[in-house]
């Protein structure tokens, strides 16, 4: 019985030395800086308004490194300068225990007659 009691006791002194995992620390990217997109002059005489989503990847410097459309205005000229548009944008990058990683982010760009 003496045994078993070391036994149990020098387990469980073992489990309680084991280190925690390691949780890692992540920072989701953002937008740094995000002019609103101009609004083509052809699009406002055509009366076309809409909101393109885009899929855009964000390299570890902040800068756009791919961008594609993920749902469509229904307006190629508004698709077109959204993507123009968000290329220009600057991003705090995605970061994992404080180093910098590329990332996706789903960005939408709306475009309102009422709002020009």
């Amino acid at each position: 019985m003496k045994r078993l009691f070391v036994v149990v006791a020098i387990a469980t002194f073992l489990v309680g030395c084991v280190p925690p995992k390691h949780v890692p620390v992540i920072v989701n990217m953002a937008e740094l800086s995000a002019p609103p997109p101009v609004y083509p002059p052809e699009a406002v005489h055509l009366k076309e308004e809409g909101t393109v989503l885009l899929l855009v990847l964000v390299g570890k410097d902040g800068l756009a490194k791919d961008i594609k459309v993920s749902q469509t205005s229904g307006f190629p000229l508004l698709d077109k300068e959204a993507i123009r548009t968000v290329s220009h944008w600057t991003f705090r990058p995605k970061t994992i225990d404080g180093v910098p990683v590329y990332g996706y982010a789903g960005i939408p760009v709306s475009f309102n007659l009422n709002k020009i």
